[in-house]
C-alpha cells in the first residue's frame, strides 16, 4: 500500500517493510516481537497497526519508523482494525475481551469485558463506516455488536 511492500515471516517473527516492491533494497524498518497475529494498514495514511502475542498493540508511522505502543492487558491481541475516521483502533483478545483505543492520546476509550466479553478468543472484528458500531466474532460461536460511543453492547447473537 502507498508504494510500500510488507512481508511477514512467521518462523522468525519478523515483519520487514521495504520502500518498493523490489526486496533488494534495505528495509525501512523491521518490527520484531514474539509474533504478530495481525497487521492492518490505515485506510488513508502511511500508518501500520499490529497486535502481538504479548497483548501489546503497536502503531508505526511508515516510513519515518516512529512507533507508539498500546499496553498489554495480559492476553494476546488476536485481531484488530482502524476505525474509518482513522482516529481510533479496536482490538480483540484471547480472553474474549474487546478494547477501543484513541490513537492520538493512546487512551483506552472502552473495554468490553466480563459480562460484555466473549467466552473464547475473538477471531474477527470490524467497524461500521459511521464509526459508532463495531462487531466481533468469537471461537465461542457468538457475534457481539457494540456501540463504541456509549461503551455498551447492543446485542449478542449465537451463531452455532
Amino acid at each position: 500500500k502507498f508504494g510500500v511492500s510488507v512481508t511477514a515471516e512467521a518462523r522468525s517473527c519478523l515483519c520487514d517493510i521495504w520502500p518498493t516492491i523490489q526486496r533488494d533494497q534495505e528495509s525501512l524498518f523491521v518490527m520484531s516481537s514474539f509474533g504478530q497475529p495481525w497487521l492492518s494498514w490505515h485506510h488513508g495514511s502511511h500508518v501500520l497497526l499490529a497486535g502481538t502475542n504479548e497483548g501489546d498493540m503497536w502503531m508505526w508511522l511508515v516510513p519515518q519508523g516512529n512507533a507508539r505502543t498500546f499496553p498489554s492487558y495480559g492476553m494476546p491481541s488476536q485481531c484488530g482494525a482502524f476505525f474509518p475516521d482513522g482516529k481510533r483502533a479496536i482490538s480483540g483478545y484471547e480472553d474474549g475481551s474487546v478494547r477501543v483505543f484513541d490513537l492520538k492520546s493512546g487512551e483506552l476509550k472502552h473495554q468490553f469485558s466480563d459480562g460484555l466479553s466473549h467466552s473464547a478468543l475473538v477471531t474477527s472484528i470490524s467497524v461500521h463506516q459511521d464509526n459508532t458500531l463495531a462487531i466481533s466474532g468469537s471461537a465461542d460461536g457468538t457475534a457481539k455488536l457494540y456501540n463504541t460511543i456509549s461503551g455498551k453492547m447492543n446485542c449478542c447473537e449465537d451463531t452455532t
